[in-house]
């Protein structure tokens, strides 16, 4: 599952994680990819630690990268963070968090990526949120994130809000090594964005080769401003050489 969380603020104004909790458990999703993660950043998000907090009520593995990362609010207290956050059912390994490049004067982007093992298959995921105001932009992280997977020793799932809807030409880069997974399976328009009336497919899942699409889904809720789309994938046995 992609899902762009709005720091835990509904559609109706209010603060409340636990129906992101009921919704990843409907879905049972084993990988979830979220956006807009607020770690003790403030009061717009009562200053906890949204991606700890899920985990531990998700009961899955977390990975958290940083893309805000400002001084304490009082001296002695915890770091204020925002980015993106990784969670999964699997064992999350050599997780990391890298800067994208970002336009001068920007909010700063950056992707969090980790292997998971599946029945012994390796399988890299990239978790991303591209810049939402500049298509240039978008189209030198798409090229940054593009060499992230040429570079990757498996099969790779890059899951993000990619702030631009498929057949941009900002995310031309990302079409030569990655397939969409709606375009496989997904049915209808696959709309993510605005969540109470979608008319924009910004959010989505894009897979390597040999990774097979079964289903792909965009899920109602008003958790949050954006949709999350959720895809099913089959990941291929490994074979030993005998």
């Amino acid at each position: 599952m992609t899902f762009n969380l709005h720091h835990g603020v509904g559609v109706d104004g209010r603060l409340d994680l636990d129906p992101v909790v009921a919704l990843v458990t409907a879905t049972g999703a084993d990988v979830v990819a979220l956006q807009e993660v607020d770690s003790r950043l403030g009061p717009r998000s009562a200053f906890v630690d949204q991606p700890l907090w899920l985990a531990r009520h998700l009961l899955m593995d977390v990975a958290y990268g940083a893309t805000l990362d400002l001084a304490p609010a009082k001296p002695g207290g915890p770091r204020r963070r925002y980015g993106t956050a990784l969670l999964s059912r699997h064992p999350l390994r050599g997780p990391a968090s890298h800067p994208l490049p970002t336009a001068p004067g920007a909010e700063p982007r950056g992707y969090v990526t980790a292997t998971i093992d599946v029945r012994g298959t390796a399988v890299r995921l990239v978790a991303t949120h591209l810049q939402h105001d500049s298509a240039d932009a978008r189209h030198r992280q798409a090229r940054a994130l593009a060499s992230v997977v040429d570079s990757a020793a498996e099969p790779v799932v890059l899951l993000g809000d990619l702030n631009a809807e498929p057949g941009s030409p900002e995310l031309a880069p990302l079409a030569g090594h990655l397939a969409d997974a709606w375009v496989a399976a997904g049915e209808g328009p696959g709309a993510t964005f605005p969540s109470e009336a979608p008319h924009l497919r910004i959010d989505g899942v894009l897979v390597s080769p040999g990774l097979t699409v079964t289903a792909a889904a965009v899920v109602p809720t008003g958790a949050s401003d954006h949709r999350p789309v959720v895809v099913d994938l089959l990941v291929p046995a490994f074979i030993a050489e005998l």
